[in-house]
C-alpha cells in the first residue's frame, strides 16, 4: 500500500515538472528569437504556435468567441447508386 502512494507520488511531481519545464521553454524560446534576430520581434504565426498548448492561449480563443467546427454537420445521407455496365464490342 504504501509502495503505491509513493510511486502516486512521484508520478505526480514527475508530472508536474514537465508542466514547469515547458513554460520555461516557452519563454526561452522566446528570448531565443530575439538574441537571434537582433531584437526583431516574433511573428504573429510562431507566437499562436508557441501559445497553442497554452492554457492563457485556449482562455484567450473562448473570450474571442472562436468557434471551430471540427466535424461537418450537415453531410448527405442520401444513397447513392453508381453502375457500370462492361464495354460490349459489337462485330459488324
Amino acid at each position: 500500500m504504501k509502495s503505491s502512494l509513493v510511486l502516486c507520488l512521484l508520478l505526480c511531481l514527475l508530472l508536474a515538472s514537465f508542466r514547469v519545464n515547458d513554460a520555461i521553454r516557452k519563454e526561452s524560446a522566446e528570448e531565443y528569437w530575439k538574441k537571434v534576430m537582433k531584437d526583431e520581434p516574433l511573428p504573429k504565426p510562431i507566437q499562436e504556435l508557441l501559445a497553442a498548448g497554452n492554457d492563457d492561449h485556449a482562455a484567450a480563443a473562448a473570450e474571442k468567441k472562436v468557434t471551430i467546427n471540427r466535424f461537418m454537420r450537415n453531410f448527405d445521407t442520401q444513397t447513392t447508386a453508381i453502375i457500370y455496365h462492361a464495354t460490349q464490342s459489337h462485330g459488324g
